[in-house]
């Protein structure tokens, strides 16, 4: 009786062993692989990203028509660059590039002085391996809203 016992269990515990294992190798192995618990395939640095990319932009003016690079602060009201960042490109997907340039021309005015005379939200489509060469030239760009900065 006792061995019985015993070996019932050990085939209980090995029956749980082996679904465990199954469990966590079949996330790697669906197709198309997602991140999954409790094995993550990590793909921000594992999936190929293509280098030429679009990027939402929110942007500075000077008199000239020059770029003036704008704090995160000014964009999005946070320090956080990422958020900021974020604040642009859901702005640009909802439709509310017009409302998010208004909203940073005002920013800029209450700050006081500056040389940013208008801003502009806006799509650049960059060759990332150019970017990091030093060729800050978008491929192509889309201009999704204009303000000027109140005086």
């Amino acid at each position: 009786m006792w061995f019985r016992h015993r070996m019932a269990r050990g085939a209980w515990m090995t029956a749980v062993t082996v679904a465990a294992a199954v469990a966590m190798l079949l996330p790697p192995l669906r197709d198309p692989p997602r991140d999954s618990f409790p094995l993550s395939t990590y793909p921000m640095f594992s999936w190929v990203v293509e280098p030429v990319r679009w990027v939402d932009l929110a942007v500075g003016l000077d008199a000239a028509g020059a770029d003036v690079t704008l704090d995160p602060d000014v964009i999005g009201g946070t320090d956080e660059v990422i958020v900021a960042g974020s604040t642009v490109r859901q702005a640009v997907r909802n439709g509310r590039s017009d409302e998010l340039c208004r909203e940073i021309a005002e920013r800029v005015a209450d700050d006081g002085p500056s040389s940013v005379t208008a801003i502009e939200i806006r799509s650049d489509q960059i060759d990332a391996r150019r970017w990091y060469d030093g060729d800050r030239t978008p491929l192509d760009r889309a201009v999704r809203a204009s303000c000027e900065v109140p005086s």
